[in-house]
């Protein structure tokens, strides 16, 4: 009798295991949360300086380089103040004549000096050659530190120019242009295009907060898109740590490689949420039987 007994336990036991086996891998029990997907940034990108658009170096649906231009400012005031400070930066008649007066200065003030030394030259003569050195090496002084300010001068105007041509600060695929060649563009409306990078998708799904903790930053999750038989893999970037009380989900941010430019922005697309391992107590026969 109690073999018998021992026989239904350990087949109970097995029937278990089976039944957890089932339900692990029953597709029925997993559940899907759809949402669309975004291009990985989206830039309107500015102009800092006000001013006229002279040039558009591109149209709505070309794909552009980080570092590219792409537009460009009225810049005939700053060039003609470029010119003539670059005229002040390398003007060096004032440095040259005062270093040849500090050099004859020099030389008289120490012809003085041995002449003192000998009796033929008065102390106050001497003092008077110092104090005229002294004088030309401030003049020089001045002079150096005038053409070093026409040299930052030169250099802020050529930054100037730079600062109103409009560089594209990463790859993406321009969508719309916002100002046509001759307006004006504003410190109220500085706008003058917009760039997508569209070489990774983002896709936020709201999942619900009892799943949330199935998700860590870093995991890779796979994402259907419609009339795609392959899912797509992801990456998540970021697993949100709030709550939206009204839906009870949480913002799951998944990353999708798309260099190959196979997916849209704005194609609607599934995650799917395996079902969590079922856990069941294990039953296992005593090791002893009785007798």
């Amino acid at each position: 009798m109690s073999r018998l007994n021992e026989m239904l336990r350990l087949t109970l036991w097995k029937l278990m295991i089976v039944l957890v086996l089932a339900l692990n891998e029953n597709p029925l029990h997993a559940s899907e949360v759809d949402s669309f997907a975004e291009p990985y940034r989206t830039i309107n990108v500015s102009s800092a300086e006000q001013g006229i658009l002279t040039k558009l170096l591109v149209k709505e649906g070309d794909t552009v380089q980080q570092g590219q231009l792409l537009a460009t400012l009225d810049t005939d005031v700053l060039e003609a103040a470029k010119e003539i400070a670059k005229a002040g930066k390398e003007s060096l008649g004032r440095i040259k004549s005062a270093s040849a007066a500090v050099e004859l200065k020099k030389e008289r003030f120490h012809k003085l000096q041995e002449l003192q030394d000998e009796g033929h030259a008065h102390p106050e003569e001497v003092m008077r050659a110092k104090t005229e050195m002294e004088i030309a090496e401030a003049e020089l002084l001045a002079a150096k530190e005038d053409q070093k300010i026409k040299d930052l001068e030169y250099s802020r105007i050529e930054t100037q120019i730079e600062r109103r041509k409009i560089i594209s600060p990463i790859d993406g695929i321009v969508t719309k242009l916002h100002k046509e060649v001759s307006e004006q563009v504003a410190a109220t409306d500085p706008v003058v295009l917009t760039l997508v990078q569209c070489d990774r998708l983002k896709i936020v799904f709201p999942v619900p907060a009892t799943e949330a903790a199935r998700f860590s930053v870093g995991q890779k999750v796979s994402v259907n898109f419609p009339g795609d038989f392959t899912a797509a893999k992801g990456l998540v970037e970021v697993v949100s740590q709030v709550t939206d009380p009204e839906s009870g989900t949480v913002r799951v941010k998944v990353v999708v490689d798309n260099r190959q430019r196979r997916y849209r922005s704005g194609m609607a697309c599934l995650l799917t949420i395996a079902p969590a391992p079922l856990t069941l107590p294990i039953v296992t026969p005593d090791e002893k039987t009785e007798k």
